[in-house]
């Protein structure tokens, strides 16, 4: 075989034919192809980051809030009592 590299157009539809001198067609050109993979996982991964570190963030909010209670001498409030901060 003059090429063992197969693309996933070629196992999903198998090899076409060479045509000399043919104009590439917009629909057979995957130049772009991984690029807009790669944004979608990106966009992808940005989303879990953000929620991740909004709960994060959150937390760490209500643990300050706890420890200025207890600094003041207040009552701790039912976050602080169940969590132990």
């Amino acid at each position: 075989m003059k090429n063992d590299i197969v693309s996933r157009r070629e196992l999903l539809f198998g090899r076409r034919a060479d045509k000399a001198g043919a104009q590439p067609s917009l629909f057979h050109d995957e130049a772009g192809t991984s690029a807009v993979e790669y944004g979608l996982i990106v966009g992808l991964l940005a989303l879990a980051l953000t929620g991740a570190l909004t709960q994060v963030a959150r937390r760490q909010r209500q643990n300050y809030r706890c420890v200025r209670r207890a600094m003041r001498g207040r009552e701790p409030n039912r976050f602080c009592a169940n969590k132990g901060a």
